[in-house]
């Protein structure tokens, strides 16, 4: 009697231990990471340890089963509504938080101490007893997922199931609504997109339905010559690049000095050698106004837009023709003369011309005369060529070479190779001879 007694109790540990073990058997693969990704087991349709995983299309347009929505019962109505889906048991959940969020015109930041992270356990909120699992539906930018889940929270759900909220995704309901048997959660995902203001690039995450309306969202103002590619009215699609041209213009004021010319012209009232300004001459100007058109601050086109032109005042200067004979008493005698000068006077020979002697233009002037005493160097402009002359202390001369350096009132006296000579450079009158 007493080994069946043992016997009777042995074996009801033995069926207590199996339950146990049975129960347990979902936990442990929740709580060791089971690697079936966002879909934790699940029962459907009376099959044990299955998933499933559906598209809208799939369970809108199916037959009816216990996993079709009715429109009344969709995100859709429950937006449009602002009220609970009646699968929805919790009569504690603020609707009103997510279904003012989800206004088209409001730009949506997610702070990250509002997503569930993969990080986050169980055991961070208050879970249900191990053995009580809930079944609820996820629906991810419109792929359906069944879950079971032990957790107590969406946040928790969510994050358990390995399903990450990024920045700007929208959830409902919000993500503290306590978990209850049948609950459909509907996750939005927000589009991203590249938007570019001014040659200025970041990526930004939205809900809003059209670049008109995510301007608006990202306080973006346009000016009325921006430019927005593609068009506000444009579908908003996940990736696209949207591109706000900065656009304006400028105007330039631009400025151009023409230069003025001199004119001479004879005087018979004035002597051989004098002259006189009659009108002093000053630059023309052309002013120009540019219009420049820049994108995103650089010019991209120019046009005139107005240009206005002062001519040119030219310089007149009168020179004499008049031919008055003087005379002067010299070393040398008397002197008839025209015109008397103050000079530099300096000296050279054929040797000091930079040419050797054995050179074919040795000692040859610019007017084709040979170097030597009595012929001199001018400057052209000053004292014309073939000019004669009477020099203090020289002699008769005539104009008939010109020298690199020989500029102005300066005179390079010429002297034959070997020639001894006293003459010192230095300032002197001379005579200049009439014709």
């Amino acid at each position: 009697m007493l080994n069946t007694s043992l016997i009777k109790v042995a074996i009801g540990y033995l069926l207590i231990a199996g339950i146990f073990v049975w129960r347990l058997g979902p936990l442990a693969l929740v709580s060791s990471g089971w690697s079936g990704g966002a879909i934790l087991p699940d029962e459907v349709d009376g099959k044990p340890g299955e998933s499933q995983s559906y598209d809208r299309s799939s369970y809108d347009e199916g037959p009816t089963s216990r996993l079709e929505i009715p429109y009344e019962e969709s995100l859709d109505f429950f937006l449009s509504k602002k009220t609970a889906p009646s699968h929805v048991s919790s009569s504690s959940v603020d609707y009103t938080q997510y279904t003012a969020a989800y206004s088209p015109r409001t730009f949506y930041p997610v702070y990250q101490d509002n997503l569930p992270s993969l990080s986050s356990s169980v055991s961070s909120s208050p879970s249900k007893p191990y053995f009580d699992y809930s079944t609820i539906y996820i629906h991810d930018n419109g792929l359906l997922s069944t879950v079971q889940t032990p957790t107590t929270t969406v946040r928790s759900a969510l994050a358990l199931a390995n399903i990450e909220l990024g920045p700007a995704d929208l959830v409902a309901p919000v993500l503290n609504t306590p978990i209850s048997p049948g609950l459909h959660v509907f996750i939005i995902r927000a589009k991203e997109i590249t938007l570019t203001v001014g040659g200025v690039s970041k990526v930004l995450y939205t809900q809003e339905g059209n670049v008109g309306t995510l301007l608006k969202a990202a306080n973006i103002t346009l000016g009325p010559m921006d430019r927005v590619e593609p068009a506000p009215e444009q579908t908003i699609k996940n990736g696209i690049t949207v591109n706000v041209v900065r656009v304006r213009e400028e105007l330039e004021l631009e400025e151009e000095s023409i230069g003025f010319a001199t004119e001479r012209s004879p005087s018979a009232e004035l002597e051989v050698g004098e002259q006189r300004t009659l009108q002093s001459g000053s630059p023309g100007r052309i002013r120009r106004t540019l219009l420049h058109r820049l994108e995103n601050d650089e010019i991209v086109s120019t046009a005139i837009e107005k240009a206005e032109r002062t001519e040119p005042k030219n310089t007149i200067i009168e020179y004499g023709t008049k031919v008055v004979t003087r005379q002067v008493e010299t070393a040398d005698g008397a002197i008839q003369y025209g015109q008397k000068v103050r000079v530099y006077a300096t000296w050279y020979t054929a040797g000091s011309s930079g040419k050797p002697a054995g050179h074919p233009a040795y000692g040859i002037t610019a007017t084709g005369m040979k170097a030597g005493r009595g012929v001199v160097a001018v400057d052209p402009r000053f004292i014309p060529l073939y000019t004669k002359m009477y020099i203090p202390g020289y002699g008769m001369a005539i104009a008939g070479d010109t020298g690199g350096g020989v500029k102005g009132a300066w005179v390079d006296l010429g002297f034959e190779d070997g020639e001894r000579h006293s003459w010192r450079s230095g300032y002197i009158d001379i005579y200049l001879l009439n014709p």
